[in-house]
């Protein structure tokens, strides 16, 4: 019932936000968590094959390899600082609800923590994608076939890389 009253107290722009916070911080974080947990399994059975040991004969990895890695790795430690921010959302909605105006935060440093937190998120998906890039971008399969079905005569490289199609075309003939 004192929640209540309190909450009646509040502006009602702060309690909108309030509850946008908490919502949008307990989503993400879960969400978040389980894809950090899923990752970091997928990686620690990648690791082995993807980096061979010196010593064994006749294993051969890509260049790019050993930097996808890198990058795998550093995406998943900015994946984790987001977790951190997304439950930091939770903290921030409390702090917005809260009825003394000592406690509650500024407009100005609520938008600096949902920026950060949209930064650290953009952060996170640009190593990732370096990452992704750096490990397919070494494989086998040239920048010129299809991603899809790994095809120089697909529409898809078409549409980009004609003269691969031509390519292709003169050398099967």
């Amino acid at each position: 019932m004192t929640n209540q009253l309190d909450n009646d107290k509040l502006p009602v722009a702060a309690q909108r936000v309030a509850f946008a916070l908490r919502t949008a911080g307990w989503v993400c974080f879960w969400v978040q968590s389980v894809l950090a947990v899923v990752a970091t399994i997928i990686l620690l059975f990648a690791i082995p094959f993807a980096i061979p040991s010196a010593t064994a004969p006749g294993s051969s990895t890509s260049a790019g390899t050993g930097g996808g890695v890198f990058f795998a790795l550093c995406g998943l430690a900015v994946l984790g600082y987001s977790v951190y921010r997304a439950f930091r959302f939770t903290r921030l909605s409390r702090e917005l609800r809260s009825p003394a105006n000592a406690v509650r935060p500024k407009k100005a440093d609520t938008i600096k923590q949902v920026q950060l937190t949209l930064m650290s998120n953009l952060l996170g998906m640009l190593l990732t994608y370096s990452a992704f890039r750096h490990i397919c971008g070494a494989s086998q399969y040239s920048r010129d076939c299809c991603p899809l079905c790994r095809d120089y005569r697909c529409s898809l490289v078409a549409r980009s890389h004609p003269q691969a199609i031509v390519q292709q075309l003169t050398v099967d003939s």
